[in-house]
């Protein structure tokens, strides 16, 4: 049995929301440190993507400069 409520205009990343909400309010587990957790994750894997776009972002314009010499 499904025991999301259905509002006007949720998305089903709403009820993705709502279901972690749910979680974490009706079980005494480790929810929030779940999230915590998979945060971190996240924050770290996309602060990786930057580091590396920027360092080809900085290459290129490198490369774009030495052309043009």
């Amino acid at each position: 049995m499904n025991n999301i409520v259905e509002l006007p205009g949720t998305s089903v990343t709403n009820n993705f929301l709502s279901n972690i909400l749910d979680d974490y309010i009706e079980n005494d587990n480790d929810c929030y440190e779940d999230l915590l957790r998979e945060l971190e994750v996240k924050i770290k894997y996309h602060s990786d993507c930057l580091e590396r776009a920027s360092d080809l972002y900085e290459t290129l314009l490198q490369n774009r400069e030495v052309k043009s010499v």
